[in-house]
């Protein structure tokens, strides 16, 4: 089934919701979720992997596709467009416009241009970091957990220095791809600097609470505890990479995390310690 034939259509979605086949929604619509592609489709449950607060998501062959979210009911506004897939729309447009800042990169899932109202992605065959650890922890080593959380400060440094702040790095944007190697999406709510300003101390706070999400990422895997990370009243230096996590939470005028490449130089040391390269 195309992409192009399935999912592309106009910008401006039609009046009424379609289904492709009208006996079965009458009859309960169970091929059929509540979500609409831009043409005014239902879109099949069979082909949806997830969505989010503007987006949902769906696997079509090799690639993941993703739309402007848009329900069957949705209101419209004054001049007759649903107001939620015009927003939705506006959101998904801001997201490749951060997918064309950051270009081609090993550390950004491979994006290609759907079409106005479609973002298409390599499928990452392995998941989130977060899901393919709680299936596979007993297997896996503290070697291999360093490995990751190098290779997420790294992506993050790149998207930094790309003028890019993530603004919300979360379990399910970090995916790892075939080589188990760690992979950057969805940003939605990520800001583009402009090209002629760049990172500065007056982006210090964000760059700083990006680097905060990097370190809750290592604090639940370590801990296997789901919630946010405790000062060192709790023992947080007490445990693995905790002095890591402290120095997060630590304010910049004290020592904390004002660049992402200083993580990387703390991890590059914890590695020292096992007597492995980076």
């Amino acid at each position: 089934m195309e992409i192009s034939k399935l999912l592309c259509g106009p910008v401006t979605p039609t009046t009424s919701p379609k289904v492709a086949n009208r006996s079965l929604l009458l009859d309960g619509g169970d091929l059929f979720s509540k979500y609409l592609d831009p043409q005014g489709f239902r879109i099949p449950k069979s082909t949806i992997i997830g969505h989010g607060n503007t987006g949902v998501v769906l696997q079509t062959g090799r690639n993941v596709v993703k739309l402007p979210l848009w329900r069957v009911g949705d209101t419209k506004d004054k001049s007759g467009l649903d107001y939620n897939f015009s927003f939705n729309l506006a959101a998904l447009r801001h997201e490749k416009e951060v997918y064309e800042r950051l270009g081609k990169s090993q550390w950004i899932v491979p994006y290609q241009d759907g079409g106005e109202a479609t973002l298409v992605l390599e499928f990452m065959s392995n998941g989130s970091l977060s899901g393919y650890f709680a299936k596979n922890r007993e297997a896996i080593t503290p070697v291999q957990m360093l490995h990751w959380f190098l290779q997420l400060a790294t992506a993050v440094s790149f998207v930094h220095n790309s003028g890019v702040l993530l603004n919300d790095i979360h379990d399910g944007n970090v995916l790892l791809d075939c080589n188990l190697t760690v992979k950057l999406c969805d940003f939605g709510a990520a800001r583009i600097i402009a090209s002629d300003e760049g990172l500065s101390q007056k982006h210090k706070d964000e760059v700083h609470l990006d680097i905060i999400d990097v370190t809750r990422i290592i604090y639940q895997m370590t801990t296997g505890e789901e919630g946010r990370m405790m000062s060192k009243d709790f023992g947080l230096e007490e445990r693995w990479l905790g002095w890591i996590m402290q120095r997060s939470m630590t304010g910049i005028c004290s020592g904390g995390y004002s660049d992402a490449r200083d993580l990387i130089k703390d991890l590059e040391a914890e590695m020292a310690r096992f007597d492995i390269k980076a």
